[in-house]
């Protein structure tokens, strides 16, 4: 029957999906505390076993290859438009996700799992009926950003995750511009973000930040970003997780393009942004050869809006080790497109204060550069770490600091 003619009834709806979920849930990762409770309760049953006592039954796992074939067989025989149009039917009649909602938003999850059906689920409407299913009670302001951390003990918050979750992977695979359009995707930065608040580092994490990566490079997206906080978050992320590189990759790559907001590059000026320079240098240093281009990307675009002020103190503010790092990086056998953003880095600052170009020339920048100024090579990026590297050192002699 037709769920949004609601013949049948919300039990039969609710019955149907969950068979649904059912047929389609992956076994779902334990956390560090649960594995610790089964280490446990493992000791126990071993030791009731020893006294004779029978041990209690264990779960047996179910193989991600048969849930894969499960979830072909249910998508070849047509389950996207049902589920997706399930889903919607109780947005559209009480404006509220309901238990049905959040059984349909796990059942997307599974089938977006497979990168293949993404495509499908988007083109029959999944990325509007998720967007709603994961959308928090209150969605501006300061309320916004409490409902970035809702209580994980809740089946309403943990339904609202699946769904972001469901989503992110989406926009992931596929242009955002084109899966949400217009204020739709603005709309999407809160659940993203609620992804991020996560007490263990993970798959959601790590989805949500590559989300929010690619929903940056829309300029309305970039902006719902810096009003929901999203900076702060990530930065929290890169200094929590020294033990999760693709967690911190994931954020310096989200900071990047978050660097383009102007009010972003401004949190980055001035004597309170110490710390932040600090780290967006550590990233810089990391042996992740993606976080590198990342950190380093992010700090060209910083000089470039701000060379006078936040260039000038990469290099000059005691106890940073920035201009060191750059010129590590420009000397070293770094990948042409990293060095390519360390020489734009340098030009910036040369180019923008006189004693940020001292404090390179003192450091030991003059040998990186007349290096480049060799290379060889008819590659793009060759050409470009070349040609920079010449304009740099003809800013240096024009301030009469070599020869």
């Amino acid at each position: 029957k037709d769920p949004a003619s609601g013949e049948g009834g919300g039990g039969l709806l609710f019955g149907l999906a969950s068979i649904w979920a059912m047929l389609t849930a992956y076994d779902k990762p334990k956390t560090k505390k649960e594995q610790d409770i089964q280490r446990l309760q493992a000791m126990a049953d071993a030791s009731s076993s020893s006294q004779g006592k029978r041990p209690r039954p264990a779960d047996e796992p179910v193989e991600a290859s048969v849930v894969r074939e499960r979830i072909k067989i249910l998508v070849d025989q047509g389950i996207i438009d049902p589920i997706i149009l399930l889903g919607l039917t109780g947005l559209r009649s009480t404006g509220q996700p309901g238990q049905v909602g959040y059984v349909c938003a796990q059942v997307l999850g599974s089938i977006l799992t497979e990168p293949a059906f993404r495509g499908r689920v988007a083109a029959a409407g999944g990325a509007r009926l998720l967007l709603g299913l994961a959308a928090p009670p209150s969605s501006d302001g300061a309320s916004a950003q409490q409902g970035l951390i809702p209580d994980e003990q809740s089946a309403e918050a943990e339904g609202r995750k699946v769904a972001a979750d469901g989503l992110a992977k989406l926009l992931i695979s596929l242009d955002p511009s084109l899966v949400l359009p217009g204020q739709l995707l603005t709309m999407s930065v809160p659940p993203l973000l609620s992804l991020c608040w996560s007490s263990e580092p993970g798959r959601r994490q790590y989805e949500g930040l590559m989300a929010l990566t690619d929903v940056c490079v829309s300029p309305d997206g970039l902006d719902r970003f810096v009003k929901e906080g999203g900076v702060a978050r990530i930065e929290s992320l890169m200094l929590e997780w020294e033990d999760e590189p693709r967690i911190r990759r994931a954020a310096t790559e989200c900071l990047c393009n978050a660097m383009m907001s102007p009010d972003v590059a401004k949190t980055y000026q001035g004597p309170g942004a110490l710390e932040k320079l600090r780290l967006l240098g550590a990233m810089a240093d990391q042996d992740d050869l993606p976080t590198r281009a990342a950190a380093t990307g992010a700090m060209a675009i910083l000089v470039d809006q701000s060379p006078d002020q936040a260039g000038k103190a990469m290099v000059t503010t005691e106890g940073l080790r920035i201009k060191d790092i750059l010129i590590r990086l420009l000397a070293s056998q770094e990948p042409m497109d990293i060095r390519y953003r360390v020489i734009e880095v340098i030009k910036g600052i040369v180019q923008g204060s006189r004693e940020g170009a001292k404090a390179l020339v003192d450091a030991g920048i003059v040998p990186a550069l007349s290096t480049c100024s060799a290379l060889s090579g008819q590659e793009e990026a060759t050409s470009a770490v070349k040609q920079g590297s010449i304009e740099a050192m003809g800013m240096l002699k024009s301030y009469g600091m070599m020869k």
